[in-house]
C-alpha cells in the first residue's frame, strides 16, 4: 500500500503541485532575505539563523510560517488521507478491505500518513537549510543579539545551532505526521469531508491558538526552554495519540462485530 500511495502521489496533479509546495515553499523565504540585502544592504545572518523555523523574516508579519504551518492540516488531508475519502465514494475500500482485512488497511493508512507526511516536511526543512548555509556561507550578523540566559538547553543551542535546527526538523515533522495521522483516521471514520475537516483542524488550532502557542515548539533558538517547550508537547500530542488510538480500536472493534 505505501508504494502504491507513492504512485498515487504523484499520479495526480494536484497532489504532485502539493507536494513541490511543501518541499520548496520553505526556501522562498530566502528570496526575501536575498532581497533584503540586495536593496536595503542588510547584514547577512549566520546561516544557522536564516533557516525558515527562526521565524527571523521580520517586517511582514512572518507569513511564510503562517502559511506554511497554520493550513498543515489541509496539506497533510490532501496528501494522505483524500484516498481514504475517495477509496469510501467509489467502494474501492472494501475490495481492499476484503484483500487484506479491516486492521491491516486501518494499519497501513495511518503509517503511510505518518511517514509520508514526516519525510516531506523534513525534505522541505531540510532543503531549506543546506541552502541557507550555502547562499549565506560566512553570514556573522546574529540577529538575536547577546542574551545571557542560563538554561543548559539555550547555551547548547547557541553552542550547537546547526543540531539545534535538526531537532526542530524533527519535532516539527513528527507533530506534523500526528496530525496527518489525525486527519487520516478521522476519514476512515467519517465519510462527511466537510466534517472530517473541520475536526482536523480544531486539533491543529486549539494548541496553536494558547497562551503557550504550539508555534513555539517548532521554533529554535528561542527564549523558550525545556519546561516551556515539554508542556506544550506533551497537551499537543498526547491528545492527538489517544484520538488515533481511540480511532483504531474502533474502527477494529466494529470490523470485528459486524462479522
Amino acid at each position: 500500500m505505501l508504494r502504491f500511495s507513492f504512485r498515487r502521489i504523484f499520479g495526480h496533479t494536484k497532489l504532485r503541485i502539493l507536494l513541490c509546495f511543501l518541499l520548496f515553499f520553505p526556501s522562498c523565504e530566502l528570496l526575501f532575505y536575498i532581497y533584503q540585502i540586495l536593496v536595503y544592504g542588510s547584514y547577512v545572518d549566520i546561516p544557522d539563523y536564516a533557516f525558515f523555523l527562526t521565524c527571523n523574516s521580520g517586517g511582514i508579519g512572518h507569513v511564510f510560517q503562517s502559511i506554511f504551518l497554520w493550513f498543515m492540516p489541509l496539506y497533510c488531508l490532501v496528501l494522505t488521507a483524500d484516498d481514504c475519502i475517495e477509496d469510501q465514494e467509489i467502494y474501492y475500500k472494501n475490495i481492499l478491505i476484503s484483500k487484506i482485512g479491516k486492521r491491516n488497511y486501518i494499519k497501513k493508512h495511518l503509517e503511510k500518513s505518518f511517514l509520508n507526511v514526516f519525510f516531506v516536511i523534513a525534505g522541505g526543512l531540510l532543503l531549506n537549510l543546506v541552502l541557507s548555509h550555502i547562499l549565506f556561507r560566512g553570514g556573522i550578523f546574529n540577529p538575536y543579539g547577546e542574551d545571557f540566559s542560563t538554561s543548559l538547553f539555550y547555551l547548547w543551542e547557541i553552542k550547537h545551532p546547526f543540531l539545534t535546527n535538526i531537532l526542530f526538523i524533527v519535532i516539527t515533522s513528527f507533530v506534523c505526521s500526528l496530525i496527518g495521522m489525525v486527519g487520516t483516521i478521522t476519514s476512515l471514520m467519517l465519510k462527511q469531508k466537510k466534517v472530517i475537516y473541520g475536526i482536523t483542524m480544531l486539533f491543529w488550532v486549539v494548541p496553536f491558538l494558547q497562551e503557550k502557542s504550539l508555534m513555539l515548539l517548532f521554533q529554535p533558538h528561542s527564549e523558550y526552554v525545556l519546561d516551556t517547550l515539554i508542556p506544550i508537547a506533551l497537551k499537543t500530542c498526547i491528545p492527538y495519540i489517544i484520538y488515533i488510538i481511540f480511532g483504531y480500536f474502533k474502527e477494529v472493534y466494529f470490523a470485528k462485530k459486524a462479522c
